[in-house]
């Protein structure tokens, strides 16, 4: 509650001036409150996938004959 209040209070003392610092104590207040509740191990997950997805997208992207390029 406390950083909503002092948000509004500055908005209001700004006159709307705030508005970017209060979105960004906002999503900095998210962040650091998010936490991950697995429903299993990560190892597996992250396994799960290997190297098969990375081939399917090169072979897609062949196939399409897209070209992206930097």
């Amino acid at each position: 509650m406390w950083l909503y209040a002092s948000n509004v209070v500055l908005l209001i003392v700004t006159l709307g001036l705030f508005v970017p610092w209060a979105r960004v104590r906002m999503a900095q207040y998210r962040a650091e409150s998010l936490t991950l509740l697995p429903g299993g191990p990560l190892v597996s997950a992250s396994l799960a996938g290997g190297l098969e997805a990375e081939a399917t997208g090169a072979e897609l992207t062949d196939a399409m004959d897209l070209d992206f390029g930097l």
